[in-house]
């Protein structure tokens, strides 16, 4: 996936966009559960390039040539992304252990945005081959 490498993740004031790919997207449990409709607006449906991979309550994207299906936000309270970090485990002092790295990327529909990048074993999960978290997993 694109990076852009002028940014530090730990600068949130970087691109106001989020490219979300799983359980954080509209209607999804977490969407609500972390105030996300107050903390984001609705850009657009997007596209990245990746795997993404079925690891049981929630999906995770990894660096490849496949398409990754997902939602596009513009943050409207740059401390959502504090949050987020929390919730998906990732410790910008300690990228190597994190579960998720934050990470820039760009979205072609959108253009550059943050996103979280799966840092743990593929081998536990199973690859969406639909790239799209939505669809039935039985059929991905």
């Amino acid at each position: 996936m694109p990076r852009d490498k002028g940014k530090d993740v730990t600068d949130l004031e970087g691109p106001d966009l989020l490219f979300v790919y799983g359980s954080l997207q509209r209607g999804e449990r977490m969407f609500t559960e972390l105030g996300l409709e107050r903390a984001l607006e609705f850009v657009c449906d997007g596209t990245i390039r990746g795997n993404l991979y079925d690891l049981g309550d929630y999906p995770g994207a990894v660096a490849a040539d496949g398409v990754v299906q997902g939602e596009v936000y513009r943050i409207k309270d740059p401390a959502i992304l504090a949050a987020l970090d929390e919730y998906e485990e990732f410790d910008p002092c300690n990228r190597q252990d994190s579960l998720f790295v934050r990470e820039l990327i760009f979205v072609p529909e959108a253009g550059p945005a943050w996103t979280y990048i799966y840092n743990g074993n593929r081998e536990e999960g199973r690859l969406i081959s639909s790239g799209h978290w939505r669809k039935p997993r039985s059929a991905a």
